[in-house]
């Protein structure tokens, strides 16, 4: 929360332009417009789409952006809500603003329409006069450890709020349901009502788990999602793990075995972008520029990831197909590689979307047939989240995978397709940014 910064202001603080995270567009929008206002943009986004080879997903990518979108949106005024003494937020606004280099961060569109990335209840749950707020300091947890849930209640409405909290946590064969006494909260205010711990009930939980936290406050609902894992370590298998295509890992893909390449950062640092987490801010290339002017490092400008959540290992490692909390330290310790050069139609298993203007194919894990091998890079330090219990859980749903029958790459490459991949120049695009100078003369 703020509570920091707010304490150390004299007067009162309002968050201004909270959220705008980027949506990656719904190209169906264009057949809306009728008039001057046409968006010839979106045509733009749309051809370097194609030309990329990647229009077929073009509704995924609206999904899995619009929806992770809102999650972040939810996050944003939730911090907000949760800092003592807070006098409010003010978001940029509700839709779409075409103009300033085209910033589609609204929760609806242009037209004051739905993107059919949230529904009208679950954004009243995060944007309510009075909002039920669970307080915890992570939202992945080992299953033999206790759970602590604190409750707490915002209250906006003129009069006190004194309403029973009802808590329930549920997912696939677990429930477990409590409630938290009435207490009053007086207008404006924020308030622990309570907590709730779970000393021993994650323990029956043997595999990977996500499930989701309700808090209900009287006609007031708020859901959080929770992962639990079992702490159980991975096994390597007949899996070569490997930093470089060594002679060594080329003798294994030749007698056809299976590596796992997890190069260093730094030596794939040209032909990558950087792990970002969040949906990138407002527009790639307004604040491109800006940033470069001021002399400042540029935002990695990714858009959030796209999975098959049935594929097997991501079945071990359950999520929706798109970027949740569980991905956090994953993301972060990764550097998405840009694989422009494979053929269009070649999807990564686990895909970054990038943003309109650069418009790159991205990969954190890339599985491919080289030879009689089968070969899987993967671009997220695994070293660096094996303190995390997803991390930990993500590198055994890894090496699990790799080492099942599932693991047959069907896109066949060669060796130097893959060294290209990761010694080649990447496509670098000219990006403009956007100049917020008029052309207008003033007459004397």
């Amino acid at each position: 929360n703020y509570t920091h910064a707010v304490r150390l202001s004299p007067s009162p603080v309002v968050s201004h332009e909270t959220c705008q995270f980027q949506v990656y567009p719904d190209y169906n929008e264009i057949a809306k417009y009728t008039g001057v206002l046409y968006p010839y943009n979106y045509e733009v986004f749309r051809d370097r789409l194609a030309q990329a080879g990647m229009a077929d997903q073009a509704g995924l990518f609206h999904w899995a952006t619009g929806e992770w979108a809102m999650d972040c949106y939810k996050a944003d005024i939730e911090l907000v809500l949760r800092t003592p003494g807070m006098a409010g937020y003010q978001m940029l606004d509700l839709q779409d603003y075409p103009g300033q280099g085209s910033a589609l961060c609204g929760v609806l569109d242009a037209f004051m329409d739905s993107k059919g990335i949230i529904s009208e209840s679950d954004f009243r749950q995060f944007c309510s006069p009075v909002v039920p707020l669970a307080l915890m300091d992570s939202l992945c947890f080992w299953s033999d450890q206790p759970l602590t849930i604190g409750v707490a209640i915002c209250n906006f409405l003129e009069e006190d709020f004194s309403q029973e909290v009802n808590l329930r946590l549920e997912g696939e064969d677990f429930l477990y349901s409590t409630s938290v006494s009435p207490h009053a909260v007086h207008n404006g205010e924020l308030c622990r009502v309570g907590e709730v711990t779970l000393d021993h009930q994650l323990q029956q939980i043997a595999l990977p788990k996500q499930l989701t936290l309700t808090l209900t406050a009287g006609a007031y609902s708020n859901h959080y999602h929770l992962w639990v894992y079992p702490r159980v370590k991975e096994e390597v298998g007949n899996v070569l793990l490997t930093r470089r295509l060594d002679d060594a890992a080329l003798h294994r893909l030749a007698e056809g075995g299976k590596v796992l390449l997890v190069p260093d950062h730094a030596s794939i640092e040209a032909q990558s972008v950087g792990g970002l987490f969040t949906p990138d801010y407002w527009n790639y290339a307004m604040f491109k520029s800006i940033s470069e002017n001021n002399h400042r490092p540029v935002s990695p400008g990714t858009l959030g990831l796209l999975y098959n959540a049935q594929n097997p290992l991501f079945q071990a490692f359950p999520g929706m197909g798109r970027t949740d909390w569980q991905w956090w330290s994953i993301v972060r310790n990764s550097r998405p590689l840009v694989l422009n050069s494979l053929d269009k139609d070649y999807r990564p298993l686990l895909q970054m979307v990038d943003n309109v203007e650069r418009n790159h194919k991205l990969g954190l894990l890339t599985e491919l047939r080289v030879g009689a091998g089968a070969l899987m890079i993967c671009t997220t330090d695994l070293d660096a989240i094996g303190c995390y219990p997803e991390g930990m859980a993500y590198r055994k749903a890894l090496f699990d995978y790799m080492n099942s029958a599932d693991f047959a790459p069907a896109f066949e490459t060669t060796i130097e397709q893959v060294l290209q991949l990761l010694t080649g120049a990447a496509e670098v695009k000219d990006i403009q940014g956007v100049r917020n100078i008029s052309d207008y003369q003033r007459m004397e």
